[in-house]
């Protein structure tokens, strides 16, 4: 694993408020319906990228294996690590967040009873975090690479024939 760059703690981790800090201060999204969830904001806009690499992002990204090609092996990987326990989905209206899931489910620790978890409770979600932004910035690196090589995105022309069975009343 490559150290963080995007994502990830900026404070001191070695103290109980420390922890106390990243846990409560990191990015999370916050659906209009739906629970919190720890996230990473990737928006293609919000990557600092020069013209024209943003021009290159936006047509990398809509290509139909991106997300297996560019995102999906970082996550297996957080998967493998995480014991199928915590996953990441990529959320909102042009998937621009890629949020920390268990259990299907957005996962973000309860800031109300933070101050009252154990040490050993607060270090395992300190580590889950960091789990998370390791892999957010492994996709990151991935994106970055692939941003920066000669690959580029193919149009091609699918015709697809389909059969339509069509029921109508007869009298």
């Amino acid at each position: 694993m490559e150290s963080n760059i995007y994502f990830g703690p900026t404070m001191d981790l070695s103290t109980r408020a420390g922890k106390i800090e990243y846990l409560t201060n990191h990015y999370k999204y916050s659906p209009s319906r739906g629970r919190v969830g720890w996230a990473a904001n990737v928006k293609l806009h919000t990557l600092n990228l020069t013209e024209t690499e943003l021009t290159k992002a936006y047509d990398l990204v809509e290509a139909e294996n991106f997300f297996e090609e560019i995102i999906q092996p970082s996550i297996d990987e957080f998967e493998s690590t995480m014991h199928k326990t915590f996953t990441i989905y990529a959320a909102g209206r042009s998937n621009g967040y890629l949020v920390l899931h268990r259990a299907n489910v957005p996962y973000c620790m309860d800031a109300s009873y933070i101050d009252e978890v154990s040490d050993d409770e607060l270090n395992y979600e300190v580590n889950i975090l960091k789990a998370f932004d390791q892999a957010c910035d492994n996709i990151m690196h991935n994106f970055r690479d692939v941003l920066a090589s000669d690959c580029e995105t193919v149009e091609t022309t699918v015709i697809i024939k389909t059969t339509k069975i069509v029921k109508t009343l007869s009298w």
